[in-house]
């Protein structure tokens, strides 16, 4: 998986989804990088919705997710 940026800045774009038009929210480095390709690239962190605004929570949330999952193992020494 790709290291993610902190502080890039989210990007909000429509596209076809199944016949339906949905926002997509991704990070600005990956849309620079794919642009709409994004949808279709596991890679990348996105945000899916309706609604832009939930899209755009769910990209935030996928971002504090994916930090969670890399936090550096705590060294804890056994005397």
């Amino acid at each position: 998986m790709e290291k993610i940026e902190l502080g890039v800045e989210p990007v909000t774009f429509q596209h076809d989804l199944n016949g339906e038009n949905v926002f997509f929210c991704v990070g600005q480095t990956d849309f620079e990088r794919f642009g709409v390709e994004c949808v279709s690239k596991r890679a990348v962190l996105k945000g899916v919705s309706d609604d832009e605004s939930e899209a755009i929570q769910d990209y935030m949330m996928q971002v504090i997710l994916s930090m969670s999952d890399e936090k550096p193992l705590s060294n804890s020494s056994t005397h």
